[in-house]
């Protein structure tokens, strides 16, 4: 996109319109959509979360938590899996053997594919 990549789903329940009316409501619970800024509503809490989940989201608060949306932007541009997938104004998908080159895991990518698929079959059985 062109102000940087974001997760398809992640899009569409900013835009109140993810289809997955379970998901979008907890979304509205805790998050409030202004546009396309993003305000937190109440505290989730992180009962859910795994000590390595809150490790990372740590970690990418540390690093990125105190950019302006703009700075992102730059960022994001910047990034080679970005320019790789840039098509203009268009929306494009980056390729998941691109991200997965991207962080240094190409040798990984058949096993990361089946995790994939395994998680998608479970979602389609248990309506995640």
């Amino acid at each position: 996109m062109r102000d940087g990549p974001i997760l398809s789903e992640i899009y569409d329940l900013i835009k109140g319109s993810s289809g997955k009316p379970k998901l979008q409501e907890t979304w509205s619970t805790f998050l409030e959509s202004e546009r396309l800024d993003v305000v937190l509503k109440k505290d989730p809490g992180c009962g859910k979360l795994s000590k390595d989940d809150v490790e990372v989201l740590d970690s990418v608060i540390d690093e990125f938590g105190e950019m302006s949306f703009h700075q992102l932007s730059k960022y994001t541009h910047d990034l080679e899996e970005y320019r790789k997938s840039n098509r203009g104004e268009a929306s494009t998908r980056i390729r998941l053997d691109t991200i997965v080159e991207a962080i240094g895991k190409k040798n990984d990518i058949e096993q990361i594919e089946r995790t994939r698929r395994f998680d998608q079959h479970l979602a389609s059985l248990f309506g995640s």
